[in-house]
């Protein structure tokens, strides 16, 4: 057991100066002596899925000696596996959606922002890009993550490798570690330039196994480490965050005041305890091994017995040289029954190839992915938009905790991003984002959004929860409306066919042209009337449906008037172009105008004779 000292070294966020960068490595050290049989089992995924080793130094470990002999994959399920996987998990984009919890209307309308603005920062990162590659890094090697950090006063966001994460297994045994450290290889150069105060530290920076690796390459790395410690509870003095090198502080040790580590994880598999989950390589691995091994064998065999054989019986004196591709080539041999005989045997034996197609079948079923899903194709028969809509309803179910973690993924990027952004408005006092819409993009300032966390939660909706294929897409929109649930104005929208779209442009724009103006008046009470060339049955119909959700929502009473007023201009302009009324017909010359009815009804009452 390692003594009060050597404990205390390692508690480095209570540290600083070149004692905390020591008691970094330290831990570091540590940390990676204890984490070889993970980055062992990185090497195996990698080669097991793309042919190919981990790059970098102090991830070649040696313990594997049969990963630099081992032939090469011939049929590759496993990758096949993985790219199906993360195919599927990239049709779907989820989106941060922010809700209050009984929040009046300007809470609610705070909300609506904070989703707008979490779109603009996914916008401006390509969030949905870097997503795909951290998803397949976790189908692959069991973990994928995403860093959030400060880049010129903005929210960013880099894939993150799993080997660069470093925490204490024991620690982490319930999956929720109190220290975490990120390594990563900078080039000296760069690294100057982001830190020019240390530059001569960084100068001095000499490390054999980064030196040893890199002297095969033309580049001079130095190896960063960035380390974290959480708060031990709310309000706790001890967490911190330091960036370093060999023994050396770039940053000074600074307060950690988040409940959480700036970096959104999610796993393929989770473990039943510990941190780090299973990629899909691992859990195949024995199938893939041997796949590969009888692939091998098949390919030995056909390579030794491609060819037929010739049998020639000891002293038939049949000259070898007559057995040639010459035409009409003529041989000579003695003795009856001595004459060449030419055969071809098996190469290999059926029970070989049938044991190999159940291999590959085994391990598309134990994953939970269809052999047609992995070849893009569709079982004969299935035609309809109804009948592949069910199709695809059957395959997803199959990886519906997956595509939880997934979501689950995107909620934590879209509030690290926030949370970081919330940062720069406390230091810089604004944090404009263009937030995109249908056709145009919109600026927004998170300062002037008031909500707190505590006055909002998080969900996650998809993007688009219409199938992607044309024919299921149409059959879903028609029997909405069919249903009524939508109006045949809406259709065309939620189409979004690439060839329809500029018939779509024109048929919607009278209705996106009419919203924009009802929410103008609600949001911010800027009033624009109606128009004789508006279509005032649809105006009419969308000015009521605004008018009921801003009683429903709390709407100031001020901002409901305007909408009154559209209705009642509404009216008028319907009034003044409404065809004036028919004149009554003219009473003949001479003839008597008729009584008026008496009162009470009946006829009235004869005149008076002279």
């Amino acid at each position: 057991m390692a003594d009060n000292g050597t404990s205390m070294m390692k508690r480095w966020w209570r540290l600083k100066g070149l004692e905390c960068a020591e008691a970094i490595g330290s831990t570091i050290d540590s940390m990676r002596s204890a984490t070889r049989a993970r980055i062992d089992t990185y090497t195996l995924c990698q080669r097991l899925y793309a042919n190919r080793n981990l790059i970098g130094p102090r991830l070649q470990t040696g313990r594997i000696p049969w990963m630099d002999t081992a032939p090469t994959v011939k049929i590759n399920v496993t990758g096949s596996i993985v790219d199906t996987l993360a195919s599927k998990l990239a049709q779907s984009r989820p989106r941060a959606l922010f809700l209050t919890n009984n929040g009046n209307w300007e809470q609610q309308r705070d909300a609506e922002k904070l989703t707008s603005i979490s779109d603009g920062i996914f916008a401006e990162n390509e969030t949905y890009a870097i997503g795909e590659l951290v998803a397949r890094d976790a189908l692959v090697f069991g973990d994928g993550f995403i860093h959030h950090f400060e880049r010129n006063n903005r929210a960013a966001m880099e894939r993150v490798v799993p080997w660069e994460i470093y925490v204490d297994d024991f620690e982490a045994l319930y999956g929720n570690p109190r220290q975490l450290h990120r390594v990563k290889y900078v080039d000296r150069d760069r690294l100057i330039e982001m830190f020019p105060e240390k530059k001569d530290a960084i100068k001095q920076v000499r490390d054999e196994a980064v030196m040893a690796y890199a002297g095969m390459q033309v580049s001079d790395i130095v190896e960063v480490r960035e380390s974290w410690h959480l708060p031990s509870v709310k309000g706790a003095k001890d967490g911190a965050h330091v960036i370093s090198v060999e023994g050396y502080l770039l940053t000074p040790v600074e307060p950690w005041t988040r409940d959480s580590f700036p970096f959104s994880h999610i796993q393929c598999s989770p473990p039943m305890t510990g941190f780090w989950g299973q990629g899909f390589p691992e859990q195949q691995q024995s199938m893939q091994l041997e796949v590969n091994r009888l692939c091998n064998q098949i390919q030995r065999s056909l390579h030794l017995g491609s060819t037929f054989k010739v049998l020639i019986e000891q002293g038939s004196k049949i000259v070898k040289e007559h057995i040639n591709n010459d035409i009409g080539a003529i041989i000579t041999y003695s003795g009856v029954g001595n004459k060449p005989e030419w055969v071809t045997p098996p190469l290999v034996q059926p029970e070989i190839y049938s044991h190999l197609m159940m291999l590959i079948q085994q391990m598309y079923q134990s994953s939970g992915v269809s052999q047609l899903s992995a070849a893009s194709l569709k079982p004969a028969g299935l035609d309809s938009g109804k009948a592949l809509r069910e199709f695809q309803d059957i395959g997803t179910d199959r990886f519906r905790m997956l595509g939880h973690q997934y979501e689950k993924f995107y909620l934590d990027v879209a509030k690290q991003s926030l949370a970081t952004a919330r940062e720069i408005v406390e230091r810089e006092g604004s944090y404009p984002v263009n937030t995109p819409r249908q056709n145009s993009i919109v600026k927004m300032d998170l300062k002037k959004i008031k909500l707190s966390e505590e006055e909002y939660v998080l969900d996650c909706y998809k993007v688009s929860s219409l199938p992607r294929d044309p024919a299921g897409r149409m059959q879903t929109v028609q029997e909405w409306v069919s249903a009524g649930w939508i109006a045949p104005e809406d259709a065309m929208d939620l189409l979004d066919f690439p060839d329809l779209d500029r018939a779509n442009s024109l048929q919607t724009a009278s209705s996106r042209y009419l919203k924009k103006i009802l929410d103008e008046m609600v949001d911010s009470g800027e009033y624009t009337p109606p128009d004789a060339d508006d279509n005032l049955q649809l105006a009419r119909k969308l000015a009521l449906q605004r008018l009921h959700e801003a009683k429903y929502t709390g709407v100031p009473e001020s901002r409901q008037q305007l909408v009154r007023d559209f209705l009642t201009q509404i009216d008028d302009l319907e009034a003044q172009m409404a065809p004036p009324a028919a004149a009554l017909p003219a009473a003949p010359m001479g003839a008597a105008m008729p009584l008026p009815p008496m009162p009470g009804g009946g006829n009235p009452a004869p005149m008076p004779s002279a």
